[in-house]
């Protein structure tokens, strides 16, 4: 009896129920002057635009304007929400935290299924519970913003790749994989950071198979890139429509990288001040003065140019950047403390990563492919406002490498990329 109880708390159920849980204590032990939404995106963009669709007026923003800011994911989440309120004449707000437990939960269960893929049930187990109870990813569940439902369909993209993997030589395998791509793509549709994340995949299933033939891997590489294409072309094809230019999801982009680049020196009412160095303050100035820089192109020759001037200044603004995306705030507050808890974490993640590389290829194959996702949204961070929200997702990731620190062995992963 005692076994088939541990069994069952040891499953996606169980650790979707404790991620349930867990974060409800978060809430009630939360003082209520921290337990406010400390962002704007919700007030100025996904709510305004969500409104707006729940209306039925469409993709605007309050004043007409087409709501391209950011893809349409996350306003059409909280339609639904508004939608649900509505119908059952509950409170919004309620309706609101009864999906993000709900996803939280379902990302918690998909981290566990990810993790079965290399690891033990109870390995899988201490993964998920150790990510329920992180609390950067705790800390953004109390405010209204996309990253809960990002992460939740994000993971469900890769749990559903790295299982249809393994299933390689099923003639559905395919089809899993291009379910794989659509949710992916959906990710993307939440958050723009996961426009590369189906090419990376579908790049470990080429790399990541070697016992099919080239053929076969490329054809579920190429399933999986066409669930991509079908979740975003129509998304594409209407900004297009709009706007009469072509963006990577959304029209944010070049905005948030001047934001990036500039975070020191751009004032706003709920920053702190950032200290850096005087050069790279300076270059933030000149880059802030500098309205022609309005486009990716732009802005990557500009800084081209300067790295050869003045490489040391590029570098160091590039390495500050770098190491904030681990523990910053768009505001500045906190970020000592930030910093001093995330190194309870990454410096038991170093120590699995060094242990993993140390063993045979069946781990090492491990190390490589999270590491690889993991440094893909690493990048997409420096890239943009280096702020350790947007590294929350991968550091789920992370966590999957945490058992190597146990006498245990991952399981075969020959047919699994994930």
């Amino acid at each position: 009896m005692t076994t088939l109880l541990l069994r069952r708390c040891c499953s996606p159920a169980g650790v979707f129920c404790a991620a349930v849980v867990i974060t409800l204590l978060f809430w009630a032990l939360l003082p209520a002057s921290l337990n406010v939404d400390d962002g704007s995106d919700y007030s100025a963009f996904y709510g305004p635009v969500a409104r707006n669709l729940a209306a039925g007026h469409g993709l605007l923003m309050p004043d007409g304007n087409v709501a391209g800011r950011y893809p349409p994911g996350y306003p059409l989440v909280l339609a639904g929400d508004f939608a649900v309120a509505t119908a059952l004449r509950l409170p919004e707000n309620l309706v609101q935290t009864v999906v993000v437990l709900l996803c939280l939960g379902a990302a918690t269960a998909l981290l566990w299924s990810i993790a079965r893929l290399a690891w033990g049930r109870w390995s899988a187990t201490a993964v998920a519970l150790l990510w329920a109870g992180y609390p950067f990813m705790l800390w953004l569940t109390k405010q209204p913003n996309s990253e809960i439902p990002f992460v939740a369909v994000l993971y469900a993209g890769l749990a559903l790749a790295g299982h249809a993997a393994r299933r390689d030589r099923d003639r559905w395998a395919g089809w899993l994989l291009f379910g794989a791509g659509l949710l992916l793509g959906c990710a993307m549709l939440i958050r723009p950071i996961a426009v590369g994340v189906g090419v990376l995949v579908a790049g470990l299933i080429v790399l990541g198979l070697p016992a099919t033939t080239r053929r076969v891997r490329w054809g579920l590489a190429l399933a999986l890139l066409l669930g991509n294409l079908v979740a975003v072309a129509p998304w594409e094809g209407w900004l297009l429509a709009q706007t009469g230019s072509l963006a990577p999801l959304s029209t944010g982009g070049v905005a948030s990288m001047r934001d990036g680049l500039t975070f020191a020196v751009n004032p706003k009412g709920y920053r702190q001040t950032i200290p850096v160095p005087l050069d790279v303050a300076d270059l933030m100035r000149t880059i802030r003065s500098r309205a022609t820089l309005d486009s990716v192109g732009r802005i990557a020759g500009f800084l081209a140019h300067e790295a050869t001037v003045h490489p040391g200044t590029v570098g160091r603004l590039f390495a500050l950047k770098a190491a904030r995306s681990w523990y910053a705030t768009d505001s500045g507050r906190s970020e000592g403390l930030i910093l001093a808890l995330q190194g309870l974490y990454l410096l038991p993640v170093a120590a699995a990563s060094v242990a993993l590389g140390r063993r045979g290829r069946v781990e090492r194959q491990l190390l490589g492919a999270v590491w690889l996702l993991v440094g893909y949204f690493w990048l997409m961070t420096i890239l943009a406002l280096s702020v350790l929200r947007y590294m929350v997702p991968a550091m789920g990731l992370l966590f999957l490498l945490l058992p190597a620190l146990l006498p245990t062995r991952p399981r075969h992963l020959a047919q699994a990329t994930l």
